[in-house]
C-alpha cells in the first residue's frame, strides 16, 4: 500500500507506521516527500493509494475523502540556544532586513527558507505578515538557502549555526531537531498546518482499512507528541 505526500506529514505517518507494524495484514510503504499538491495529483492519477497533506486548512479535492488527524503550529526557529536580547517582531524583521542580516550580537544570521508556495510560508504570510515580508525580501541574498522540503529544512538546521528557519512544532519535537522557536512577541492567530490523510471515495476495502489504521495511529501518536494537537 503506497503512501505519499507532504514532507510535513511524513514524520507523523512514519511514526504511526511503526505502531501499525504488520497488524491485520496491513503493509504500508511510505515514499519520500512529493508535497501536498503532488499527493493530490498522484492520488487522482491512481499512482498512490493514500495521500498525506499538511496545509493551513483541510484540503477539498473532488473524489477524495480527506480526514484531519492533527494540527501543528508553523514557527520560526533558530539554532541559537537563546538570542542575546529579547526579540520583538519589529526588531527581528529589521535584523532580517539588514545588509547583511545579523543577530543582536553582530553575528551573521543564516537564513533558511522554503519556496514561496510552501504551505508553511503561506501560513506564515497570513499570521505574521511583517516577518514574512522581511524574509521574502531577503530571499535573493547571497547566503540564503532555499530548501525544497521540510526534511531538507530539518537537515539544514542541524548543519547550520546561527540560523533562522521555518519548521512546524510537531516535526521539531518528533525529529529532535536542535533548534528553538522564536516567539518575537507573537499575538493573534498562530500559523498552523492541518495534517490530513486522503483516499479516493471509490477506493476498495483494503485501501480504506489501511487508511483507517493509519489515521488512528497518527492521531494516537499526535496525542503523545507535545508539538501536535490531535484532531478527531
Amino acid at each position: 500500500m503506497l503512501v505519499a505526500g507532504s514532507g510535513a506529514a511524513l514524520p507523523l505517518a512514519e511514526a504511526a507506521q511503526l505502531e501499525i507494524g504488520e497488524q491485520a495484514g496491513i503493509a504500508l510503504r511510505i515514499a519520500s516527500s512529493i508535497g501536498s499538491r503532488g499527493a493530490r495529483e498522484a492520488l487522482g492519477a491512481g499512482d498512490i493509494d493514500i495521500a498525506l497533506a499538511a496545509e493551513p486548512t483541510l484540503p477539498q479535492t473532488p473524489g477524495v475523502r480527506w480526514t484531519a488527524v492533527a494540527r501543528t503550529d508553523v514557527v520560526l526557529v533558530t539554532t541559537r540556544r537563546g538570542e542575546l536580547a529579547p526579540l520583538d517582531e519589529r526588531t527581528l524583521a529589521a535584523a532580517i532586513a539588514s545588509a547583511p542580516p545579523r543577530w543582536s550580537d553582530g553575528r551573521p544570521m543564516r537564513i533558511l527558507l522554503r519556496p514561496t508556495d510552501d504551505s508553511g510560508m503561506v501560513a506564515l504570510a497570513r499570521s505574521r505578515p511583517r516577518l514574512y515580508a522581511a524574509l521574502d525580501a531577503a530571499r535573493e541574498g547571497e547566503d540564503v538557502q532555499i530548501l525544497d522540503t521540510d526534511q531538507e529544512m530539518a537537515r539544514a538546521l542541524r548543519a547550520t549555526t546561527d540560523a533562522i528557519g521555518l519548521l512546524d512544532r510537531g516535526m521539531l519535537g518528533l525529529l529532535q531537531v536542535p533548534a528553538w522557536p522564536i516567539d518575537a512577541g507573537a499575538r493573534g492567530p498562530s500559523a498552523q498546518r492541518v495534517v490530513a490523510v486522503g483516499v479516493r471515495v471509490d477506493a476498495g476495502a483494503e485501501v480504506r482499512n489501511a487508511a483507517e489504521a493509519l489515521i488512528a495511529a497518527m492521531r494516537t501518536r499526535a496525542e503523545r507528541e507535545a508539538g501536535y494537537g490531535a484532531l478527531r
